[in-house]
């Protein structure tokens, strides 16, 4: 999830490669189930995912439609007898602003008071050191606006609400990502078009040692361990 320093972690004194953003997002799944309404998609590791994540692992997607209601569920079976370190997150680009519209047309809306405001990133990487930025917000939401992103994403650490929605200011439609309890949540307009990152992990801390045991953010899953996660994003 995120950056890493200088592209690569270690774990002990071994050294590891990694790309931004991991490496699943260039793997192909396997198809276990495919219905009308749901779709289950599967990737295990292999040797050649060994070389740069010394786990071995079973990854699984579920997809599921319900009304206006996309409900995403992962879950991640650590195959090894012992520990495993991992990050785990997703990006949702939306086509908006549509024809017509502006960005200022939307606010971002979380459902509880956040204590803390957006951190930024500084050459991808992040520094929690720095103090938050709580100029975001008015009156809790996040109106939108170019100028608000020059600084790139808006991230935002541990918040309190487990739900977080798009709105618009000309009518009564939303968009409604709700989380099960993942730690960070990053905002962004990625190609003129608005992005949400939800994820338990974030980028590389900007002095940090390549110590995956120390990453920000890391998992750790018991030997034989299952972790899972939910999402839903629900259209009104």
């Amino acid at each position: 999830v995120g950056n890493l320093k200088d592209d690569r972690y270690r774990i002990g004194r071994k050294y590891f490669p990694m790309q931004a953003n991991g490496f699943l997002m260039d793997q192909e799944f396997e198809v276990l189930q495919h219905e009308d309404d749901r779709i289950r998609l599967q990737f295990q590791s292999s040797d050649q995912t060994f070389g740069i994540y010394p786990y071995r692992f079973l990854f699984k997607i579920d997809y599921f439609v319900y009304g206006p209601i996309l409900k995403i569920i992962w879950t991640i079976e650590n195959l090894e007898k012992k520990e495993m370190l991992f990050s785990l997150g997703s990006n949702y680009v939306l086509n908006l602003p549509t024809k017509g519209e502006e960005l200022s047309d939307y606010y971002w809306a979380f459902d509880e008071a956040e204590k803390f405001g957006a951190y930024y990133l500084q050459n991808g990487l992040i520094n929690f050191d720095y103090k938050d930025d709580r100029t975001v917000f008015l009156k809790g939401n996040i109106p939108l606006d170019k100028d608000m992103f020059r600084n790139g994403p808006l991230v935002f650490r541990d918040p309190e609400s487990e739900m977080i929605s798009l709105k618009s200011k000309r009518n009564e439609s939303e968009i409604e990502f709700k989380f099960d309890n993942s730690r960070f949540v990053r905002l962004n307009l990625q190609n003129e078009f608005l992005s949400i990152g939800i994820a338990q992990g974030i980028n590389d801390y900007i002095f940090h040692n390549h110590d995956l045991y120390t990453k920000e953010g890391i998992l750790q899953l018991d030997p034989l361990g299952v972790h899972q996660e939910v999402l839903e994003i629900k259209f009104k």
